[in-house]
């Protein structure tokens, strides 16, 4: 099959002559806690891919796999953790994104209890950080379309686990940036299997970067916007009052007030 973007776990520097060859114009690669790590993206490959033209969107993942790997407090942390190592390792350009996995099959009550809060301290982290860059999810398609409701997500990435709640619908709907497909094996020598992927040109921009290029920071939901149209303070601390804190605080801090909404989440 012909494709022109991938995701990989591996090291891409030593293969970009052959992607460029193969026609590969972006490649999906990772940011994860633990800076040793072997599937981490390196500035070096950052800067090599960027040289050859392939457009670079990150994924921040440790495991996500479980209900356990999702709270407010990890949000917060691994929010954190993600907007340093774009900034301070890799250079990455303000405007692009950074995407955050949920990679396992959701139930509705995962997502309200573990998933949301999650993603609240990640959207409040970024928001006290200036939104210097667009927050983006993969996951399942009922996880992808419940955060681009509720405004805590500008770009999704749909996973290629098609029995996942809500995904055959999502992936119909068109609203996904990036739709990922099953793996194929032999590509480029690489050691393990790369993952196709088809960005969606309806959509626009992915959130895909090359360094040294600035992106305009389009879709880039502000705080106030979001609070004034998809959360009261009541329900938003309801989750967790530090997130509440931060939206009010970044507020505070360019000026203006609290718009308080006449209706709750979606």
């Amino acid at each position: 099959m012909a494709f022109a973007a991938l995701d990989t776990s591996q090291k891409s520097t030593n293969l970009i002559d052959c992607m460029k060859a193969r026609g590969i114009t972006a490649i999906g690669r990772y940011y994860t806690r633990n800076r040793s790590n072997s599937k981490i993206l390196t500035a070096e490959e950052a800067r090599r891919l960027s040289q050859a033209g392939i457009k670079i969107w990150p994924v921040y993942q440790n495991r996500h796999r479980l209900p356990v790997d999702f709270s407010a407090t990890k949000g917060k942390q691994e929010a954190e953790d993600a907007l340093d190592y774009a900034k301070n390792s890799v250079n990455q350009p303000t405007g692009s994104a950074i995407y955050f996995s949920a990679d396992f099959d959701a139930s509705q009550a995962t997502f309200n209890s573990a998933i949301r809060p999650h993603f609240e301290a990640i959207a409040a982290a970024f928001a006290v950080a200036g939104n210097p860059y667009r927050i983006g999810v993969y996951g399942s398609g009922a996880v992808c379309k419940s955060l681009l409701d509720a405004g805590l997500v500008q770009l999704s990435w749909l996973s290629q686990s098609g029995g996942f709640r809500g995904t055959p619908q999502f992936k119909a709907s068109r609203r996904w940036n990036i739709l990922q497909a099953l793996p194929v094996s032999g590509f480029c020598d690489f050691d393990d299997d790369v993952d196709p992927n088809t960005i969606n040109a309806d959509m626009g921009d992915f959130g895909g970067f090359v360094l040294g290029q600035a992106l305009e920071p389009q879709a880039i939901a502000s705080v106030e916007a979001r609070a004034a149209t998809e959360f009261s303070g009541e329900t938003f601390s309801m989750f967790n009052p530090w997130c509440h804190r931060a939206y009010r605080n970044a507020l505070s801090t360019a000026g203006r007030s609290m718009v308080r909404p006449t209706h709750g989440p979606k």
